[in-house]
């Protein structure tokens, strides 16, 4: 058969879009289930794979599957934004940005501000944004769900380019009535998966027993947890200086850092997928971001 084509990606994805149902993609497509059905098995005897198990009349994604699924968004979603381009020009096409979550309730506030009120084209910066913790910002990355990121965890794929931009401090807090012996000391903190999370494993003197461990993925949540004297939480020392500087909160650090006289320092990270089309938003985004924590650092 002739090459692969837009047209059999388009069905690829809408299969899996549709709990990879040939009868939900073939609505979904507007066209005939024998359509989809024959789109598919072309594209498995060219590539001589099988991208779906057909296992009692439902159809499973394999392993070839999977590993197809991020090429295929990132193409239909690289066309996209050409063809957008070319029809209307880049400004109208929406940048979709990502964040964790200590980054997106503090840092990106304050930096789509900046683009904002430098930016003399007013159409040219529309964004949309995800905040989730960092490793579904990753997978969203990969799975081309979104453009770039700013994120303060580990990274772990070698398909994401990373360029660090602000290093971030994390404390230990508590309310400055809080005192209970060490052994009965309740940990709030951020939920696994989060970069957070993973750094006050590592650096605080946090216990591996989960009855005295809250795990919350909402960092405003904590603070007023921890405000009403109820924990100590771990936390990026940005996010509560207010509270530190009005005595709400106290810095308990020294007493639960794992090595005394470390810091625990983490690195905020720009990322997005080395594979990526750089567009003029995404130049613009990146390059004002590295002057914004340039300017703050």
């Amino acid at each position: 058969m002739a090459d692969i084509t837009l047209r059999h990606i388009q069905t690829f994805l809408a299969v899996v879009d549709n709990e990879c149902s040939i009868t939900k993609a073939a609505d979904f497509l507007h066209v005939a289930q024998p359509s989809v059905s024959q789109t598919i098995a072309d594209m498995e005897n060219h590539y001589n794979i099988q991208l779906f198990d057909r296992l009692k009349r439902k159809l499973y994604l394999t392993n070839a599957g999977k590993k197809l699924l991020p090429y295929a968004r990132r193409a239909v979603d690289d066309f996209d934004t050409i063809s957008t381009a070319m029809k209307h020009g880049e400004q109208n096409i929406p940048l979709r940005i990502g964040a964790s979550l200590t980054v997106g309730t503090v840092i990106l506030p304050k930096l789509l501000q900046t683009m904002q009120s430098t930016n003399t084209d007013s159409d040219l910066f529309c964004a949309k944004i995800m905040v989730q913790n960092t490793k579904l910002v990753e997978q969203a990355i990969l799975e081309s769900h979104i453009d770039l990121a700013i994120v303060e965890g580990d990274i772990s794929s070698p398909s994401i380019l990373q360029k660090p931009v602000m290093h971030d401090k994390l404390i230990a807090v508590c309310a400055p009535e809080y005192s209970v012996p060490s052994q009965n000391i309740v940990w709030i903190l951020r939920e696994k998966g989060s970069g957070t999370r993973s750094l006050s494993e590592t650096a605080f003197t946090v216990p591996s027993d989960s009855e005295k461990i809250w795990n919350i993925s909402n960092t405003q949540t904590i603070i007023e947890l921890i405000k009403a004297g109820l924990g100590i939480t771990v936390i990026s020392q940005i996010l509560v200086q207010k509270e530190l500087d009005s005595g709400t909160l106290c810095d308990c650090t020294p007493v639960h850092i794992r090595k005394p006289g470390t810091e625990a320092v983490r690195t905020f990270r720009l990322i997005y997928h080395k594979d990526k089309l750089l567009d003029t938003r995404m130049r613009y985004f990146i390059e004002t971001c590295q002057n914004f924590f340039n300017s703050i650092e």
